[in-house]
């Protein structure tokens, strides 16, 4: 809209609105702006996270319509915004992703890895934005990317010192024990000069329900039961008995 007030207000709209709400709303969405906002140096940066996310719901809805040409242009836009050079302070690129993994599905995922955003020297900000498309995939887009492939994408970043707490955090909510002993190693790794990893560490062999995760956590707590129970209290948890 040309009045600034009107336009923030519709837009503040959306960033109040349910996920499935906006998706509805799809066929209202001018996918041709929406296409040259993506890399518009005029529009606020900040925005950028949701216009990705509306061009995904886009691409999809032209797919599912038959409208190959539409939902084509939209994945390439998304690909080519998200190709583009930039440093590690790209507002809104968590929403771009989100809007990949909407477009394209479990395929994005590969194409993610592709680009190199899973990689243990991937940059700090870009795998925050993976680690956080990956969650808003894992609660609303199960029937297209499902959630053992999104658990094992996020379980990739393991090794990224940047985000390995987070990761460690994410897998333990989406209750992914088959990187167990991954996580576990962590804890003498990455994990030496970082109590955050630790806290994380202890909060997941913690809320894993397997015996193995209890035997990981009692050889922690046998080499040094004092970081060990310090890493217990941090993660807020009540120590097992047998600890």
């Amino acid at each position: 809209h040309p009045d600034r007030a009107i336009a923030e207000d519709a837009f503040m709209e959306f960033g109040l609105a349910a996920y499935g709400d906006v998706v509805q709303a799809a066929d209202a969405l001018d996918s041709a702006k929406l296409r040259t906002w993506l890399d518009e140096p005029a529009i606020d940066q900040r925005r950028r996270g949701f216009y990705g996310l509306a061009v995904g719901i886009v691409a999809a809805e032209g797919r599912a319509k038959g409208d190959m040409t539409e939902a084509g242009a939209c994945v390439a836009a998304l690909e080519n915004s998200i190709a583009a050079p930039a440093n590690d302070l790209r507002a809104g690129f968590d929403g771009l992703l989100g809007g990949l993994l909407v477009a394209r599905g479990k395929a994005a995922v590969d194409a993610m890895a592709a680009q190199g955003l899973l990689d243990a020297d991937t940059r700090a900000g870009d795998a925050r934005h993976a680690l956080a498309a990956f969650r808003f995939a894992w609660e609303f887009l199960a029937e297209s990317v499902p959630r053992e492939r999104v658990a094992d994408a996020a379980a990739r970043l393991l090794a990224n010192p940047a985000v390995t707490a987070d990761a460690v955090i994410d897998l333990a909510r989406y209750e992914h024990w088959t990187s167990l002993d991954d996580v576990a190693a962590l804890w003498e790794t990455i994990g030496r000069d970082d109590p955050l990893v630790r806290r994380a560490v202890a909060g997941y062999l913690t809320a894993c329900p397997l015996d193995v995760a209890r035997s990981h956590a009692t050889r922690i707590a046998d080499n040094d039961a004092k970081a060990w129970a310090s890493a217990v209290q941090a993660a807020g948890l009540p120590p097992r008995s047998s600890d």
